[in-house]
């Protein structure tokens, strides 16, 4: 009995480079945007109420201070980021709208967006933690501790998340910068490197944050208050729980996606189709 094949889409169909621009500067610029916002919401809300800190004059005062600084640095960190991202999608931009081969350069700003957009990301949640870092040890050294490690928790997922959502929008102009570009393209993540990254950022991060809550209960740094200490350690885990999750859906799709246009390919091939051609997202592949 023949096992009727499933349904292919053609995903040999070639859209418009000024299509291609139209599907991703909206969920860039989108998804890149609301990632660090939750980030920054994560990293005050950890660091006012979820971590234990010792008892300290004036808090509500302090948590002023620190909203508004962090709005006003998160903004102006994000706005950059993006303004620098997009100076590099414009040069693809060009390439595409011209309809034309991308030279070496454009290609490789195609295929090393999310990677370039990560390290920003890198950079500027690693000065804002250090710049909150000593604003809150003027008030109090404990309280310096407690956001080093919000901080450090909220940018590593914020990264990660940020560097897949980036990678995803930028897959069907990667691989038009493949199919017409140079056929020596830049070195780019290869899959164990990414999925170990990845991993790292969003679900190790948050257990580290979680053993060094307990180290400095331990050495007594921070209060040891029983039940603020199950609380941070319930909600840091859950929100590692849930954007180790998404994470990792996001890279098995990165991964999976190619096998799937491998076996639709095999499949037309075994209906006699020999002129199909499978597409290639990524310069790893």
């Amino acid at each position: 009995m023949k096992v009727p094949s499933l349904p292919i889409r053609d995903e040999n169909a070639r859209p418009s480079g000024r299509m291609l621009i139209a599907r991703v500067v909206p969920a860039l610029s989108v998804g890149v945007t609301v990632s660090n916002l939750v980030g920054a919401v994560i990293l005050f809300v950890l660091a006012s109420w979820v971590i234990p800190v010792p008892q300290i004059e004036n808090d509500n005062t302090i948590r002023v201070v620190n909203l508004v600084a962090l709005v006003v640095y998160v903004l102006c960190a994000v706005i950059v980021t993006v303004v620098r991202t997009f100076k590099d999608v414009g040069v693809v931009r060009g390439w595409l709208l011209a309809e034309r081969p991308p030279t070496f350069r454009e290609q490789s700003l195609a295929l090393r967006t999310p990677v370039r957009l990560f390290v920003r990301l890198l950079w500027s949640w690693g000065l804002g933690i250090i710049i909150f870092t000593i604003l809150n040890a003027s008030f109090e050294p404990s309280l310096a501790l407690v956001v080093a490690i919000a901080g450090m928790f909220a940018a590593l997922g914020t990264c990660a998340f940020s560097y897949l959502v980036a990678e995803r929008a930028m897959r069907q102009i990667a691989r038009r910068a493949l199919e017409d570009g140079p056929r020596e393209h830049p070195a780019v993540l290869g899959v164990t490197t990414r999925v170990m990254m990845i991993w790292a950022l969003s679900t190790g991060g948050p257990v580290l944050g979680v053993v060094l809550i307990v180290a400095g209960v331990v050495l007594g740094i921070l209060p040891d208050d029983t039940a603020k200490q199950q609380l941070a350690t319930m909600v840091i885990c859950g929100v590692a729980l849930s954007v180790g999750v998404m994470a990792m859906y996001m890279v098995s799709r990165s991964i999976s996606d190619p096998v799937k246009s491998v076996q639709r390919g095999l499949e037309r091939v075994a209906e006699g189709d020999i002129s199909v051609e499978v597409p290639i997202f990524d310069a790893s592949e």
